[in-house]
């Protein structure tokens, strides 16, 4: 059957639909997906043209389909949240999809610290815990090129299509051109070539494809300062060399690997720009995406770090003690000068207002400059805003307190509060991971305390709204969860 066909056609446009509604849409994908990796001619104009893969040296030279391009790009437009892959090729990534949103559950050709499972193998603990969250997050599941032949993962896509008989989910999409046991409980069923199905996804949703594919960009050099500690594990405040010139020694990061604390040597690059590692049992390539992950400190563990690492620790400067009872009530005394800095953070996303309900007019948010003693680590304004003075009165100090406790294997209770001794706080917004259903809570009680429970760390964002008597301002900073120890005050994030 043509997959131009108007009944295909019609799948497609309710597939777009479906994508359009759902909340949180996740890719589980198998082997079909990359059975057409090569590097085609996109370009052509042969709207029936068949593309045959050719023969490669090496599967690691294989190139992205253009089913993994349009899935980048339906990621880049907040349309697929995050990716489960079967697959152990990297062709996510070389299409753009960002490292730190793929779960390769079943082991990475380019990732040293997953090697690939092999079949009645351990799945790796915190990729299994992960993708138990992600689980019970989705709403929409892509299926893709897989058979769902009984492996644990599949309840990626088992899990959805059962919860969308209770009205809990939007369900479970399948295309591929192989029966599955799923089919009679998917939500919409596609038999489709995968290319030709997102080609035409792509023109519904009038999608911002480039026409020849152009590979993302990454880094240039061997040797990055990422805020990461000796053990690999994200830390800002740390400031870590890495360093991957060739005969550098690496040893493997993530306490969860199976290969956990195995040294190699860096022999140099791939064709590709991949770093090689020689260990003991083989040579192993690092994906120059881990790089671009690493700098954006995007991931909790990097793969690998220096076997001596060079690690700085990041100081911070505070605010000098305020007297109670100024000896000469002079303003130039009580009052501190800010500078609203030009310096827009392109990081920032949509999800500040996932909440229908959030007010999206604020006012001014104010950034403390190095030439000043305050502080803050974060600032969201437009490139074209004008650097202007502005004074305000200034609390004593803010501080965001987290508390930790585990639960068991794996589980964690934490909690975050807001310390503010003069009472200048009017209300905080909390930003939490998107996997969260509800990632967006604003709370108006002191002391505005957040609590959750979970498996993994992420960087929590606040907005902290000051009263009137402060300028009714508000200051944004980040605070990154520990899970290291357990306390009242395992970690605190200054903000004034």
């Amino acid at each position: 059957v043509s997959t131009q066909s108007t009944w295909v056609e019609e799948k497609i446009e309710l597939l777009a639909s479906l994508i359009r509604r759902s909340k949180f849409t996740v890719a589980y994908t198998g082997a079909g997906l990359s059975k057409a990796s090569g590097i085609p001619d996109y370009a052509t104009k042969a709207k029936d043209s068949v593309v045959k893969a050719p023969k490669l040296n090496s599967p690691m030279d294989a190139q992205p389909t253009y089913a993994h391009y349009i899935i980048t790009a339906l990621e880049r437009a907040n349309l697929v949240h995050h990716y489960v892959q079967q697959n152990h090729d990297g062709l996510p990534q070389k299409s753009g999809f960002p490292q730190h949103k793929i779960n390769e559950i079943h082991g990475a050709w380019f990732d040293p610290s997953n090697p690939v499972v092999k079949f009645g193998g351990h799945l790796r603990g915190d990729l299994f815990d992960w993708m138990e969250q992600l689980e019970d997050q989705t709403d929409l599941c892509l299926c893709l090129g897989t058979s769902l032949s009984g492996m644990n993962a599949d309840r990626m896509a088992e899990t959805p299509a059962k919860k969308s008989k209770r009205n809990e989910a939007l369900g479970t999409v399948i295309i591929n051109l192989q029966r599955t046991g799923l089919d009679s409980n998917s939500a919409l069923r596609i038999w489709a070539k995968l290319d030709d199905a997102f080609r035409m996804l792509s023109k519904v949703l009038g999608l911002p494809i480039p026409p020849k594919f152009s590979p993302p960009t990454f880094p240039i050099g061997d040797v990055f300062q990422v805020n990461y500690n000796e053990k690999g594990k994200r830390d800002p405040t740390c400031s870590m060399e890495l360093d991957l010139r060739t005969g550098q020694k690496v040893v493997i990061a993530p306490p969860e690997a199976c290969n956990y604390k195995k040294t190699g040597i860096v022999q140099g690059k791939d064709n590709q720009g991949h770093y090689l590692i020689v260990m003991q049992d083989r040579t192993r390539r690092l994906g120059k995406w881990w790089i671009v992950a690493a700098l954006d400190s995007a991931v909790e563990y990097i793969p690998v770090v220096n076997v001596v690492p060079k690690v700085k620790k990041i100081t911070t400067t505070s605010l000098p003690p305020i007297p109670s009872q100024p000896p000469v009530p002079n303003p130039a005394e009580t009052q501190t000068h800010i500078n609203v800095e030009n310096t827009h953070n392109d990081t920032e996303s949509s999800e500040d207002s996932d909440d229908e309900n959030e007010d999206t007019s604020h006012p001014p948010i104010l950034m403390a400059t190095t030439t000043t003693t305050i502080t803050t680590n974060t600032l969201n304004l437009t490139p074209n805003d004008p650097v202007v003075p502005v004074t305000v009165n200034i609390p004593h100090h803010i501080n965001i307190v987290q508390s930790h406790k585990e639960l068991g294997e794996d589980s964690h209770q934490w909690k975050l509060k807001v310390e503010d001794t003069h009472d200048s706080v009017s209300s905080v917004t909390w930003i939490l991971h998107p996997s969260f259903r509800k990632n967006v809570i604003t709370t108006s009680k002191a002391p505005f305390t957040l609590s959750r429970k979970g498996w993994g760390t992420f960087t929590v964002k606040a907005k902290i709204s000051l009263i009137d008597q402060f300028g009714g301002k508000i200051i944004e900073v980040k605070h990154d969860l520990s899970f290291d120890e357990e306390g009242d005050r395992v970690r605190v994030t200054k903000v004034l």
